[in-house]
């Protein structure tokens, strides 16, 4: 995936959390919708939300990203193939949401790790 389609695809979702309510509610519903990249591989989507936290202009569309990790928390496979690109999500907390958002899939995936 090159920079310019990681743009593309980081306008759509940018494009959608702007039509949408700013709350958790009408921003959970909307990640429950499905993005032109939804149909990729696991390790592709990530990718792709990665871009989007590290480069989004805002917490709302970067919280679309934490939203389609929280989807797959049951799959502890999938959170543990994670950690090496989410791992440097918390440089870019700058609020309590994001903290325990992001502490939520943080202490999933090293519960995870334990057991393994």
């Amino acid at each position: 995936m090159n920079n310019e389609e990681l743009k593309e695809y980081l306008n759509e979702v940018k494009s959608k959390v702007d039509g949408t309510p700013k709350n958790v509610a009408a921003q959970t519903k909307l990640s429950k919708q499905k993005y032109s990249f939804s149909n990729f591989s696991f390790s592709e989507q990530l990718i792709i939300w990665d871009y989007i936290w590290n480069n989004s202009p805002d917490e709302w569309t970067r919280m679309q990203s934490y939203l389609f990790l929280d989807s797959c928390i049951k799959d502890k496979n999938l959170l543990v193939e994670s950690w090496g690109k989410i791992k440097n999500w918390q440089k870019r907390v700058d609020n309590w949401g994001d903290c325990d958002a992001l502490s939520k899939i943080y202490t999933k995936i090293l519960k995870s790790c334990i057991a393994i």
